[in-house]
């Protein structure tokens, strides 16, 4: 009897966990999903560069949707797209249209480094999660 409660006890425990591992998602469901502004690394610029970059990139943000999609506001205007998760890297891609209506793609590949996204490719392009 006893042996017969424990294996129902680990066959209930075992479902518990199947079934919880699959609520989680598409792997797109994990931690950096979320709303993110800009945090510019300033310390090698000098005062005034400092002052221009924070004018300028000072209003951007950075949504990323359990379901893949990506969003980018930046002075007033969104941009949508996608994102994907790969061990370390969350890749962006938005999607943009110029004034004339021509559309083009731009991807970013950032390190997560706790609540931030630090850009691969511009050192000094960091996303923190609000």
């Amino acid at each position: 009897m006893k042996k017969a409660v424990k294996f129902l006890l680990t066959a209930c425990l075992a479902c518990t966990m199947l079934f919880g591992a699959a609520a989680c998602g598409n792997g797109n469901s994990s931690g950096v999903v979320g709303e993110y502004k800009v945090v510019v690394d300033t310390t090698s610029m000098t005062e005034s560069e400092a002052a221009l970059t924070n004018s300028l990139l000072g209003s951007y943000t950075m949504t990323l949707s359990a379901d893949g999609k990506a969003s980018v506001t930046a002075m007033g205007t969104t941009n949508n797209g996608t994102w994907k998760e790969n061990g370390d890297k969350v890749e962006v891609t938005i999607k943009e249209e110029n004034s004339n209506g021509e559309s083009s793609e731009s991807t970013e590949t950032f390190t997560k480094d706790g609540n931030k996204l630090k850009s691969t490719t511009q050192s000094q392009l960091v996303f923190e999660k609000k």
